[in-house]
């Protein structure tokens, strides 16, 4: 079976990447060992879209129903628990009307796989991968169906642990955050205001993500390690208790809407993105700590990027999988993906530092950004995605 690009890959990164291609007319093929959507059985995984991740989709025509599945982000504040002062970001200070969307993943990958069964360009193969050749400048996929696939290009768009990456044996950086993360749903008796709240605390950051309809967040809770135990160890009433009390008095009244998942905080980091007929992008590439939300909007700069070099280079008829092309994909987005891990790592590393005049510096950085008007928009710039 031969295409001109085999995207392997089950999430919204590879559906937004086949869809995106496909509409170009170019013959893909998506391999994922999964026929169906493989729902989280607790709490929502909700993600948050920057506006230029949105302007990507409506550029090519994707996710047209955003505002009927997206709860609008219309503002962000920021704040060190049982200190004053808040920082708040308004997107009316840089002429928008909101910072993006958060959006239920199950809900995004609907969306988007409808789109990919309504091309006729883009083929569905759901096997696992046995075997990976680069022959004669093509890439040659052994299926465990036995099926044989051939193409110019393989885009692994499939996750932090990819198996393509593992196969070929990408050197990958790994980082233990010796942090883990608890997720859980809530209902308010007040109105979210579209409001996205984060506060640092001594061992992570505490945040609550607005949902669609105005009277439900994502929680999403970071602690140390040694918190693990007594996490799992929370009956309901004390988990909602201990919830309630780190949650802004503006929800009103909270109550758990999900059961908790709790999950181990790491990062990886593969040196190089590229080989002979190979791209990654997204989390198969770079997964980072959610301290900021963006790994999403990560991966969705790296799809744009590779995606407009993709049809430009064929356009003028080369071999879009040759190495030296796909160098210039890696060369694009190399800066943005290392400046973001390293910011985030710098501002996880301070607020989770024992040192005792750690707390005066966060809070003096919160005041610093708020009453720095042109050091805020600049904040606000790169959360909307746009390169400053």
């Amino acid at each position: 079976m031969k295409s001109e690009i085999i995207v392997v890959g089950y999430g919204p990164t590879a559906m937004t990447t086949s869809a995106i291609l496909g509409r170009q007319g170019i013959a893909t093929t998506i391999v994922n060992p999964f026929p169906v959507y493989q729902k989280m059985p607790s709490a929502t995984r909700l993600l948050a879209l920057s506006l230029s991740s949105v302007e990507l989709f409506k550029e090519h025509g994707l996710v047209k129903n955003i505002k009927s599945i997206g709860q609008p982000i219309k503002k962000i504040h920021v704040s060190q628990y049982k200190k004053s002062g808040l920082l708040e970001f308004d997107p009316t200070d840089i002429h928008k009307e909101n910072f993006g969307y958060m959006v239920d993943e199950e809900e995004l990958w609907k969306s988007l796989y409808s789109e990919v069964k309504d091309t006729s360009t883009i083929d569905e193969v759901h096997s696992n991968i046995e075997t990976i050749d680069y022959q004669n400048n093509k890439i040659v996929l052994k299926l465990s169906n036995g099926q044989n696939l051939t193409a110019d290009l393989l885009i692994a768009a499939d996750g932090k642990n990819s198996i393509i990456r593992k196969k070929l044996y990408f050197e990958v950086e790994k980082k233990s955050y010796n942090q883990i993360v608890l997720i859980c749903d809530i209902k308010h008796s007040k109105n979210h205001q579209g409001i996205a709240r984060e506060i640092f605390m001594k061992k992570g950051p505490f945040a609550t993500l607005p949902k669609l309809g105005g009277y439900s967040s994502s929680v999403v809770w970071t602690e140390s390690m040694a918190s693990e135990s007594f996490l799992r160890s929370l009956n309901k009433p004390f988990l909602q208790e201990f919830i309630a009390s780190r949650c802004s008095k503006e929800l009103g009244e909270i109550e758990l809407g999900s059961n908790p998942s709790l999950f181990p905080l790491s990062s990886t980091y593969s040196k190089e993105a590229i080989a002979d007929g190979i791209a990654l992008v997204g989390d198969a590439w770079h997964a980072i700590h959610p301290l900021a939300g963006q790994g999403l909007n990560l991966g969705l700069r790296d799809i744009k990027a590779l995606t407009d070099l993709i049809v430009k280079e064929k356009s003028i008829g080369l071999d879009i999988g040759n190495f030296q092309i796909l160098k210039k994909y890696q060369r694009a987005r190399r800066d943005d993906i290392t400046i973001l891990i390293s910011t985030i790592d710098i501002i996880n590393n301070i607020y989770k530092s024992k040192l005792p005049i750690v707390p005066e510096i966060g809070q003096f950085m919160i005041r610093a950004v708020s009453f720095c008007k042109p050091l805020k928009n600049l904040f606000m710039i790169y959360a909307s995605g746009k390169h400053i």
